[in-house]
């Protein structure tokens, strides 16, 4: 606990922080976004693959299930479609794989993901439209 009233008060907000994520997704050249960390559950894969639809992808895209829902999932036409457009459907944890920067090389990563923008080094966070946008998805809004 601090003892007395701080010295100067600085009052950030919602939009200030969105202001400072949008610019840095912007400007980051990460070459890969990584969706899942925790995986993503059958209703989220489903639900951002609807969004990459006829993508055409700007960069590495990769969406970490658990193998009980990747398999929903490419049972599904939205995987099948998300897999032709390019997005990489892998069963191993996020986290664990890039720290070891497994299959991943020495590059830094652009995530929806609080949890891997936190604890991955090289990880930068962006919301999950920024993510999906800047990865060439549809942006929010627009027909599936």
């Amino acid at each position: 606990m601090l003892d007395g009233d701080p010295i100067e008060t600085h009052r950030i907000t919602d939009a200030d922080l969105r202001a400072v994520r949008s610019e840095r997704a912007a400007a980051v050249a990460a070459p890969t976004v990584v969706f899942g960390c925790p995986q993503m559950t059958l209703d989220e894969a489903l639900s951002v693959g609807t969004r990459f639809r006829d993508a055409r992808l700007k960069r590495r895209v990769v969406f970490h299930l658990i193998p009980a829902v990747r398999e929903a999932f490419m049972d599904d036409e939205i995987g099948r479609a998300v897999v032709r457009a390019g997005v990489e459907v892998v069963t191993h944890c996020p986290l664990a794989a890039l720290s070891l920067r497994f299959g991943f090389g020495n590059t830094d990563v652009l995530t929806p993901s609080g949890k891997l923008g936190c604890y991955l080094e090289g990880a930068l966070y962006a919301t999950l439209d920024e993510a999906i946008v800047a990865s060439g998805g549809a942006p929010e809004g627009a027909p599936p």
